[in-house]
């Protein structure tokens, strides 16, 4: 069975980066991938982004929805949100694991129980650990592309993270995640970070190969699309 995957996500860079690097990748391996699918709440009614995963309800009802739409066994869906500001009403957001200390661990168990709640054995939830700037910390000096001449900047960054084994350990504090220690380092030289344009080219830059490499948890996820092919 040849598969199809679409890809249900979080807002207009997480889109272009499916467009242009996940999608093509697996179409070099013979799936079939769709033209990507924004999140219930992350349009405006004037079709201007508005970012964000804000409630768990809206969510359900599109996933509900498509699966209902795209009745093939031959479809999978799957998902690119950011595990960082997920809303609490997502199942298990604020369940207490037992046992359960690590991010991974927490976001794992948060991935089974929005499998469970959504029951379709097509559906593959994931969600970024702990956000899309995560995958950009994998090489910060990839914000060049979009930044041109922010070397200090970049070398304040490794020096910020310096301590974390790979970006995915990178906490989801509303003042140290991966997105706000961006904002933070190009803000010293006034500098604005913009996801959706410098965001998004930093993501070029670093290309596949690089993310995976560096993140384990996006990479665990690739495979299982991969491994679609084999099936």
């Amino acid at each position: 069975m040849s598969h199809q995957i679409i890809f249900y996500v979080e807002g207009y860079a997480e889109l272009e980066f499916v467009n242009e690097i996940i999608g093509p990748h697996l179409n070099a391996i013979g799936l079939v991938w769709h033209k990507p699918i924004l999140v219930a709440n992350s349009v405006r009614e004037d079709r201007t982004a508005r970012g964000g995963v804000r409630k768990y309800g809206p969510i359900k009802k599109d996933l509900q929805r498509l699966l209902a739409q795209y009745g093939g066994t031959d479809f999978i869906f799957t998902t690119l949100l950011d595990y960082y500001g997920l809303p609490a009403d997502f199942p298990a957001r604020n369940d207490s694991f037992p046992g359960v200390v690590t991010p991974l661990a927490k976001v794992k168990a948060i991935e089974d129980a929005w499998r469970n709640d959504i029951n379709d054995y097509r559906f593959l939830p994931n969600l970024l650990l702990h956000e899309y700037e995560t995958l950009i910390l994998s090489n910060p000096a990839s914000l060049l592309a979009g930044y041109p001449g922010i070397q200090q900047a970049i070398e304040d960054l490794r020096n910020d993270i310096a301590g974390f084994q790979n970006p995915e350990d990178i906490n989801d504090n509303p003042l140290t995640a991966p997105s706000k220690r961006i904002i933070r380092a190009l803000d010293a030289y006034n500098i604005r970070y913009d996801k959706v344009t410098g965001g998004a080219l930093a993501v070029l830059e670093l290309g596949l190969n690089t993310i995976r490499k560096e993140c384990p948890k996006f990479d665990s996820w690739v495979k299982k699309l991969e491994s679609l092919a084999d099936n």
